[in-house]
């Protein structure tokens, strides 16, 4: 696999269909599962893959620093229903995801690759609808797919992940736009599947990420294909509540999240102004302040929907005084838009009118320049004859003492 280059730099984006996997491999899901001291996240995941309706699939579990026996102990049970699909790496160090994502791809094969981490799950036909949309005709350029995702949020006590509610995380999703995708990860790593062609135009995942790798990968991924969607919500991505500071922790919606969140966005716009190519991280930067508005608005609307009785209805009564001053501005605005155009149009026509006027001029002095020079030329010899005859009169004048004028 080509190693990934630091920092953002996009690849020239790719024409033509993908080449054909190598014989056997065709349909084959090279599933790649990151681990560190969750076992009971790993049962619930190991379940997950064994129940999938497609079985042309491997596993690769990376155990990235965690206790090795716990891993082993987990896996027991399923490695006759695994049989020669697994393969397991225990990391003797944590190397971190990124270096963990690279070692599980580099130590499998097959057409596409997914990532199902410890903590997510998947329905039981994620990897057969998505493998079916990548094969399917007209797709053949499509470099990946992504299916809608649920959110779960969960508990854990007395040994059991404990369901709290579910929601639609991206259920308005259904093409994937660059621009969208640089604004936010609304892609979670479970939902995704990809060609392992993809890998040898970008490379794998930046191993100088400590997170967010799979959003800066998908990033470059983009930059070379496009991503087709399964409007369906074939994923699940599994958030706890509780255990703050403990290897169940999520990262989502941390400080140190949001930290490397903003050191990506600064790292783009740095990388792209540096190249004096600035529109890729000034698409980032500024889908990534519309999205943080439309949260806002959505976090609004849900605030109004939840009032008792009549109340929202007057809330959004109210709200349409309040923003119906916003449509006269804006139709104030798009008069003066109007206005500012004529007149430039008008300035435009001042200015060419006033052009061919000073051309005029400009011909007009010309000539008169050329007939001084014509004049001068051809009264040359007179003036060369009434000098000495001038002299010749004065010199008389003054001895009559007459005058000559």
């Amino acid at each position: 696999m080509k190693k990934a280059v630091q920092g953002m730099v996009f690849p020239t984006a790719f024409s033509d269909a993908w080449p054909s996997p190598q014989a056997g491999l065709a349909g084959r899901v090279h599933v790649v599962t990151r681990t560190k001291d969750r076992p009971l996240l790993l049962k619930r995941a190991c379940e997950t893959i064994l129940a999938q309706t497609c079985g042309n699939w491997n596993l690769v579990l990376v155990n990235d620093g965690g206790c090795a026996q716990e891993v082993e102990d987990v896996i027991a049970p399923y490695r006759p229903l695994f049989g020669e699909r697994l393969a397991v790496i225990h990391n003797h160090a944590c190397l971190g995801a990124q270096q963990a994502a690279n070692i599980g791809l580099d130590a499998g094969d097959g057409e596409f690759a997914a990532f199902l981490d410890d903590d997510d799950t998947w329905r039981p036909d994620f990897l057969l609808e998505s493998v079916a949309f990548l094969t399917a005709a007209g797709n053949e350029r499509l470099g990946a797919v992504a299916c809608h995702v649920k959110l779960v949020r969960e508990r854990i006590e007395n040994g059991a992940a404990l369901f709290e509610t579910e929601e639609d995380f991206n259920s308005w999703m259904r093409v994937v736009r660059f621009d969208r995708a640089m604004a936010e990860n609304h892609i979670p790593s479970s939902s995704f599947v990809f060609r392992r062609a993809v890998l040898e135009a970008i490379g794998g995942h930046d191993e100088a990420l400590p997170i967010l790798g799979d959003w800066e990968f998908r990033l470059r991924l983009l930059s070379v294909a496009d991503i087709g969607v399964v409007e369906k919500p074939l994923a699940r991505w599994h958030q706890r509540t509780n255990l703050h500071g403990t290897p169940y922790e999520n990262m989502h919606g941390t400080v140190f999240r949001q930290r490397e969140e903003a050191a990506l966005h600064n790292a783009a716009l740095r990388w792209s102004l540096k190249s004096g190519t600035p529109s890729p991280a000034m698409f980032m930067s500024l889908n990534n302040s519309l999205s943080d508005l439309a949260g806002q608005v959505a976090v609004l609307g849900r605030g109004i929907a939840e009032l008792p009785g009549n109340a929202a209805r007057q809330v959004e009564e109210c709200l349409e005084r309040r923003l119906a001053p916003l449509e006269h501005i804006g139709e104030t605005l798009r008069l003066v838009h109007e206005g500012l155009s004529r007149q430039g149009e008008g300035l435009a026509a001042l200015a060419r009118l006033v052009g061919d006027r000073q051309n005029r001029e400009e011909q007009r002095f010309v000539k008169i320049d050329e007939l001084h020079l014509w004049l001068g030329i051809l009264t040359w010899p007179l003036r060369a004859v009434w000098r000495p005859i001038r002299r010749t009169a004065l010199a008389l004048a003054g001895r009559g003492g007459g005058r000559v004028a």
